[in-house]
């Protein structure tokens, strides 16, 4: 005899109930094992009388019943199964006693014994809606949606019930992993269609699954969870998250899953859709949330389901759900102002992990209504630095932020600037500014220098703009001139002042001028360094004799061409000269002395 198992309670109006998550008591799976044993012993009450039993041609035994129409010698056969299984008591799952069970149609009876066990014999083949109750309790039966159970011939169908005190509910906060299957607070509608459980995937596995197989056209499935009865929702509403996944085939954006919210007051019963999420791609594990609205009066009933639904299902490989957390809602509120000023942050975005950011409003103020929990949150606004909380968000929590503003900040670059000119030669050198913060900057710059002076005829220093405005992440170049047609051999130094409104702080540029350098260092190199062949037109053969740091070469402008650290004692180095532009080059030598500088022509 087959046999299969559904599971019911009393909040729910569907054969969607069963034990309670979690781990039953050693007494109750005593209980439930011992359900079959109890029944075939003749232990449970509120049997129906037995058909006549006859025998088919094989010699097997038929459970038949006789209902006679107008014509006396007219007789129709029914074919018949079992129902049996167990009512037990929510949050005890003690047995309970006398319960009533019935169905519709036919309203065949039965009550449950001392053991909460109960036991329908000979019920006709056919589908049937099943009811338990008793007094004190809820009663178990169908709301939404309208599906039934299918006895077979010779099938028993376990069915046990959980039944709620009047007034009832699902415990809050409610965490659903999979890891005990859909019962008993899921059922699927219908019961045997594309929604399964898959115990090799999920986040981590095992999650709800709606797959494409077998093929559906025009179709429509629900995984439905029940909360009951008794729930206040005229000021308390529900936060309902869960991790969701689609492996897409065919992204026609014509398959998609509604996340729908079950409200039953008097006889008003309505399905509201809260999310809905379509297949124009892949979607990756991420988290989503709906809030579910309170209402006034307070709902009597609600369940929640998840709809699969589209044109044809071979558009899509699966959706995934796992991980679905339903929770009070919380609501998280405060100001946000300038930590200058104290004025009120318009428009600053708060974020509390992966819920839907909110913005403040004119005043600076904002609320955001999330699931009581803990949460990380955010506060951005442009032009402040982002604040960072971990909070516990019960009930109504207040956050009130003082962001910092961001300021601008000047960098100047290069910092160093060393050239080497023959007298009469002049060259430039860009400088840049840059704005690395927020709110615009205006810079000066002054130059202090052994022989600055600024406009005259002999000043070797000069630059092209000496203030300017420069926006946030921005930048300003100007230009550095180098003269050295008035100025006698040797070095000249300078340093160029860079300062800031608002005052940020201030930046310098060191500026080394050698003019004539060259000449001067060759009577005093003697013979540390060697150099050949001179003038060249590819290579440079250096021979040091004594500890160097860096060799650099410049071009008759002052640019640098080549740069070598590092230098070992003694040593001979090869320089390719072969790309560089006929002129005069200074080779410039450093130790932890002096500097050494010697002039190459490459033609």
């Amino acid at each position: 005899m087959l046999k299969r198992t559904v599971n019911c309670q009393s909040r729910f109006r569907s054969a969607c109930g069963g034990i309670h998550r979690g781990r039953l008591p050693t007494a109750n799976f005593i209980l439930f094992s011992v359900i079959a044993l109890a029944l075939t012993s003749g232990l449970c009450a509120g049997r129906i009388d037995k058909p006549i039993e006859k025998s088919d041609a094989s010699g097997h035994k038929q459970s038949i019943q006789y209902t006679r129409h107008n014509d006396p010698d007219s007789v129709v056969p029914f074919l018949f199964g079992t129902v049996m299984g167990s009512v037990v008591d929510y949050p005890t799952y003690g047995p309970i006693e006398g319960a009533w069970i019935y169905t519709t149609p036919g309203n065949y009876i039965a009550t449950s014994d001392i053991q909460g066990l109960f036991m329908m014999d000979s019920i006709p083949i056919g589908k049937y809606d099943f009811f338990a109750s008793s007094s004190n309790y809820e009663n178990s039966y169908q709301i939404s949606p309208k599906y039934c159970l299918q006895i077979f011939e010779n099938d028993t169908l376990i069915i046990n019930f959980i039944l709620y005190p009047v007034g009832g509910c699902m415990p809050i906060p409610f965490f659903e992993p999979w890891d005990v299957g859909f019962y008993p607070y899921w059922s699927s509608d219908p019961i045997d269609g594309n929604w399964h459980l898959n115990n090799l995937s999920g986040n981590p596995a095992p999650c709800a699954e709606f797959y494409w197989s077998p093929t559906l056209e025009n179709y429509s499935q629900s995984l439905v969870l029940c909360l009951g009865n008794g729930w206040d929702f005229s000021y308390d509403t529900l936060s309902i998250s869960f991790d969701l996944y689609l492996s897409d085939y065919s992204s026609t954006g014509k398959e998609k899953l509604t996340v729908e919210f079950l409200t039953k007051y008097g006889c008003d019963t309505i399905w509201t859709p809260l999310a809905e999420f379509y297949n124009n791609g892949d979607i990756n594990w991420k988290r989503c949330h709906v809030i579910v609205p309170g209402h006034d009066p307070p709902w009597e009933n609600i369940s929640f389901r998840l709809v699969a639904s589209g044109e044809d299902s071979y558009d899509i490989n699966n959706w995934n759900i796992d991980n679905v957390f339903i929770i009070w809602i919380a609501r998280l509120k405060g100001i946000v102002t300038d930590s200058l000023t104290g004025l009120p942050i318009e428009n600053a975005k708060i974020t509390v992990e992966t819920y839907d950011p909110v913005c403040s409003g004119s005043d600076g103020s904002y609320m955001v209504v999330v699931g009581q929990d803990g949460y990380h949150v955010t506060c951005e606004a442009e032009g402040y630095y982002a604040s960072e909380e971990y909070l516990s968000i019960d009930d109504i929590t207040t956050w009130d932020v003082s962001l910092v503003p961001q300021m601008p900040e000047m960098n100047v670059t290069p910092q160093t600037v060393t050239k080497y000119l023959d007298p009469g030669d002049s060259c430039s050198e860009p400088l840049v500014i840059r704005n690395d913060g927020y709110g615009w900057l205006t810079w000066h710059a002054a130059i202090e220098a052994d022989q600055a002076l600024t406009g005259a005829e002999d000043s070797w220093i000069k630059l092209s703009d000496t203030t300017g405005s420069i926006d946030s992440y921005s930048f300003q170049e100007i230009s550095l001139f180098l003269d050295a047609q008035n100025t006698g051999s040797g070095s000249h130094h300078a340093d160029i002042i860079f300062t800031s409104e608002p005052d940020v702080g201030n930046d310098t540029v060191h500026v080394d001028l050698n003019v004539g350098y060259v000449s001067v260092q060759e009577k005093e190199s003697g013979n540390l360094v060697s150099i050949y062949p001179n003038p060249t037109h590819d290579r440079i053969n250096i021979e040091l004799n004594g500890n160097f740091i860096s060799l650099t070469i410049f071009s008759k402008n002052g640019e640098q061409v080549y740069y070598m650290s590092n230098l070992s004692n003694s040593q001979r180095l090869t320089v390719d000269v072969s790309s560089y532009n006929p002129g005069i080059y200074v080779i410039q030598l450093m130790n932890d002395i002096d500097v050494i500088c010697r002039r190459v022509i490459i033609f």
